[in-house]
């Protein structure tokens, strides 16, 4: 019955842990929730398994191949199509941690963050 009424107790601090928020973090529960929190913005799944580039600049057409863990393959004639198609790859997948980490390298973070981040920015 002591084990049984600890476990209970546990359960209990975790759902009250998981709905309260601790200090400036939000309700941890909230955040992971896969339908409100931040997981409702993880990849869809719904890039397709081959994508022909057309942009501006390249010299010959690029090809740009999905494997099932969503990893970009890119397959082009000219290194400098390569590099370009890369770099487009790379930013649409991760222009916000690009931007975050100008942001960060320049001491902006609390243009984002507010005055939370002004002691990291200086």
């Amino acid at each position: 019955m002591l084990r049984f009424s600890l476990y209970l107790l546990l359960c209990i601090a975790t759902l009250v842990v998981l709905e309260t928020g601790i200090g400036p973090l939000p309700p941890l529960g909230r955040f992971f929730d896969p339908f409100s929190g931040f997981w409702q913005n993880a990849e869809s799944g719904a890039i397709s398994e081959s994508v022909n580039l057309k942009l501006p600049g390249l010299t010959s057409a690029v090809r740009v191949e999905y494997d099932l863990h969503l990893i970009p393959h890119i397959f082009s004639e000219t290194e400098e199509d390569l590099y370009r198609a890369v770099g487009y790859v790379t930013a649409t997948h991760r222009l916000w941690q690009m931007e975050f980490q100008t942001h960060a390298s320049a001491g902006r973070l609390s243009e984002i963050f507010g005055e939370r981040a002004l002691e990291f920015d200086r």
